[in-house]
Protein backbone atom coordinates (compact mmCIF):
# COMPACT_ATOMS: atom_id res chain seq x y z
CA UNK A 1 0.00 0.00 0.00
CA UNK A 2 1.21 3.62 -0.68
CA UNK A 3 1.46 6.15 1.62
CA UNK A 4 0.26 9.21 -0.05
CA UNK A 5 -0.66 12.37 2.09
CA UNK A 6 -3.74 14.08 1.14
CA UNK A 7 -4.05 15.91 -2.03
CA UNK A 8 -0.93 13.82 -4.05
CA UNK A 9 -1.62 13.51 -7.87
CA UNK A 10 -0.95 9.97 -9.40
CA UNK A 11 -0.34 10.56 -13.02
CA UNK A 12 -0.62 7.50 -14.89
CA UNK A 13 -1.27 6.36 -18.54
CA UNK A 14 -5.11 5.59 -19.37
CA UNK A 15 -6.52 2.17 -20.24
CA UNK A 16 -3.91 1.87 -23.80
CA UNK A 17 -7.32 0.35 -25.27
CA UNK A 18 -9.00 3.74 -25.28
CA UNK A 19 -9.26 6.14 -27.96
CA UNK A 20 -10.25 9.25 -25.60
CA UNK A 21 -6.92 8.10 -23.93
CA UNK A 22 -5.14 7.46 -27.29
CA UNK A 23 -6.44 10.75 -28.79
CA UNK A 24 -4.86 12.69 -25.53
CA UNK A 25 -1.55 10.44 -25.98
CA UNK A 26 -1.46 11.73 -29.43
CA UNK A 27 -2.30 15.64 -28.88
CA UNK A 28 0.00 16.12 -26.28
CA UNK A 29 2.90 13.90 -27.20
CA UNK A 30 2.98 12.26 -23.61
CA UNK A 31 2.29 8.58 -22.07
CA UNK A 32 0.24 10.12 -19.43
CA UNK A 33 -2.82 10.69 -19.74
CA UNK A 34 -4.93 10.64 -16.70
CA UNK A 35 -4.55 11.22 -13.39
CA UNK A 36 -5.49 10.12 -9.92
CA UNK A 37 -6.52 12.28 -6.75
CA UNK A 38 -6.07 11.11 -3.52
CA UNK A 39 -8.85 12.49 -1.56
CA UNK A 40 -10.35 12.03 2.07
CA UNK A 41 -9.65 8.78 3.40
CA UNK A 42 -8.35 6.37 1.22
CA UNK A 43 -10.16 7.21 -1.13
CA UNK A 44 -9.29 8.23 -5.35
CA UNK A 45 -10.85 10.44 -6.96
CA UNK A 46 -11.03 10.25 -10.96
CA UNK A 47 -12.48 11.88 -14.08
CA UNK A 48 -13.60 9.21 -15.81
CA UNK A 49 -16.16 8.75 -18.68
CA UNK A 50 -18.95 9.67 -18.20
CA UNK A 51 -19.03 10.92 -14.68
CA UNK A 52 -16.38 11.69 -12.11
CA UNK A 53 -16.17 8.93 -9.81
CA UNK A 54 -14.92 8.17 -6.55
CA UNK A 55 -12.87 4.69 -5.76
CA UNK A 56 -10.75 3.15 -2.81
CA UNK A 57 -7.41 4.66 -3.05
CA UNK A 58 -5.69 1.04 -2.85
CA UNK A 59 -8.37 -1.13 -5.37
CA UNK A 60 -7.31 1.52 -8.05
CA UNK A 61 -3.66 1.02 -7.26
CA UNK A 62 -4.01 -2.68 -7.68
CA UNK A 63 -5.57 -2.50 -10.89
CA UNK A 64 -3.26 0.01 -12.50
CA UNK A 65 -0.46 -2.14 -11.21
CA UNK A 66 -2.44 -5.11 -12.29
CA UNK A 67 -2.93 -3.66 -16.11
CA UNK A 68 0.74 -2.97 -15.97
CA UNK A 69 -0.29 0.77 -16.14
CA UNK A 70 3.01 3.26 -15.46
CA UNK A 71 2.24 5.14 -12.03
CA UNK A 72 4.16 8.68 -11.28
CA UNK A 73 3.81 10.49 -7.95
CA UNK A 74 3.23 13.78 -7.87
CA UNK A 75 3.78 15.90 -4.40
CA UNK A 76 4.42 19.37 -3.17
CA UNK A 77 5.87 18.46 0.39
CA UNK A 78 5.72 22.00 1.55
CA UNK A 79 1.64 22.55 0.87
CA UNK A 80 -0.19 23.09 3.82
CA UNK A 81 -2.87 20.75 4.57
CA UNK A 82 -5.25 23.77 4.74
CA UNK A 83 -4.46 23.62 0.78
CA UNK A 84 -4.78 20.01 0.44
CA UNK A 85 -7.60 19.92 1.39
CA UNK A 86 -9.02 22.72 -0.79
CA UNK A 87 -8.05 21.05 -3.86
CA UNK A 88 -9.29 17.67 -2.47
CA UNK A 89 -12.81 19.33 -1.42
CA UNK A 90 -12.84 20.77 -4.84
CA UNK A 91 -12.53 17.64 -6.26
CA UNK A 92 -14.98 16.16 -4.35
CA UNK A 93 -17.80 18.30 -5.02
CA UNK A 94 -17.01 17.42 -8.69
CA UNK A 95 -18.07 13.94 -8.22
CA UNK A 96 -20.88 12.78 -10.15
CA UNK A 97 -20.41 15.27 -12.72
CA UNK A 98 -20.19 14.48 -16.67
CA UNK A 99 -16.49 14.15 -17.92
CA UNK A 100 -15.72 17.26 -19.91
CA UNK A 101 -15.10 15.57 -23.16
CA UNK A 102 -15.00 19.17 -24.69
CA UNK A 103 -11.76 20.06 -23.21
CA UNK A 104 -9.96 17.25 -25.46
CA UNK A 105 -11.40 19.03 -28.59
CA UNK A 106 -8.79 21.99 -26.79
CA UNK A 107 -5.72 20.07 -27.06
CA UNK A 108 -6.45 18.41 -31.09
Amino acid sequence: MMSLKLGTVLVTEGKRSSLISQGIAKATGSWATHVVLRGFGRQAIEATTPRVRAFSLDERIATLRAEDRAIVVLDIPEMSLATRFRIVEHAHRSIGKFYDLGQIALFT
